[in-house]
């Protein structure tokens, strides 16, 4: 199975999926959920957009600031009073590499322009109505229209921000099944290092040696190949996409790190794992089956860093 300059490998995904079967993750509602919506949404929207913050501490800052505020202004607060709370988690907390320093005032123009067509039109999104993502007037279509969505070339930003909705269980949704695969960075850097999408050409397999790359086509190839692997992953797990997606994120942002391949641990402390993933020795769940476990040359591969012009959309 090949798409663009990569190789999907079925019998790997299905492997590295049969690893995973039983570690279904359990989702508590978000502990503002049921009366501060407005904060609720502009964390979800923030972890979309400034996809390089630490989404723990933006969590947490997300509660502070509500505590701080006072329970009743903060219930009471349209959109836009919460984006402040939230722009602040972004600015504090994201990973301080140069690259994401300069693009910080383009992901908050957009995180602002994201907001300011939510205060005009909420979507659909009522804390209390059970909300549709498929069809011409489901969520997933309405946010292609939306400013600082409709640039995403994969909606990526759309899909993470849909699968927070999710999982904060601040919107009821009657059809997750349409739910797509949401293909960030640390997904793409796990999937390529345990052997389910391989590099078929040179070009590809340069673009993992962290050099910065022009060539924004072969990034989407990418993610699409990692979206099709991990549906084979999730069928293998008997986990949904939603489910699988949620895991696997967590092993990439705190074992499977850029810096370094964490395949015998421990997890990144400030970047916890749920328990459904830890293992007796604090490694990574994946080591049986993962390529990068057994040979160091897919052990040390990057995700691919796009050059400037296109990193927003990365």
């Amino acid at each position: 199975m090949e798409a663009g300059g990569w190789k999907v490998m079925p019998l790997v995904c299905v492997q590295v999926g049969q690893a995973l079967k039983g570690r279904d993750p359990n989702y508590d509602p978000h502990p503002l959920a049921d009366d501060f919506y407005s904060a609720v949404l502009s964390e979800a929207l923030a972890a979309s957009i400034c996809h390089s913050t630490n989404w723990d501490a933006l969590h947490a800052a997300v509660i502070s600031y509500v505590e701080r505020i006072g329970r009743t202004q903060a219930g009471d607060s349209p959109i836009s009073r919460a984006v402040f709370d939230a722009e602040i988690g972004c600015a504090i907390t994201s990973a301080r590499t140069s690259d994401f320093e300069d693009q910080m005032a383009e992901r908050f123009a957009i995180f602002h322009g994201v907001v300011e067509s939510f205060q005009h039109d909420q979507f659909g999104l009522t804390p209390s109505d059970v909300a549709t993502l498929s069809g011409d007037d489901g969520l997933v279509n309405r946010l292609k229209d939306v400013p600082g969505f409709r640039e995403d070339p994969e909606s990526k930003k759309a899909r993470v921000f849909l699968q927070n909705l999710v999982r904060s269980r601040l919107v009821e949704f009657q059809d997750l099944d349409v739910l797509e695969p949401a293909i960030e960075y640390h997904l793409i850097r796990l999937y390529v290092r345990t052997g389910r999408v391989l590099p078929r050409s040179e070009s590809a397999r340069t673009s993992l040696t962290g050099q910065n790359i022009r060539r924004i086509d072969s990034v989407s190839a990418l993610r699409r190949a990692v979206a099709t692997a991990m549906r084979i992953t999730a069928d293998a797990a008997g986990l949904d996409v939603l489910a699988l997606n949620d895991l696997e994120w967590q092993i990439g942002r705190s074992l499977c790190v850029r810096e370094e391949a964490r395949c015998d641990g421990p997890p990144l402390p400030h970047k916890p794992l749920a328990p459904q993933l830890e293992t007796v020795d604090g490694g990574c769940p994946l080591r049986s089956v993962c390529d990068g476990y057994h040979n160091v040359v897919p052990k040390n591969w990057e995700e691919p860093r796009l050059s400037d012009r296109y990193s927003s959309h990365y």
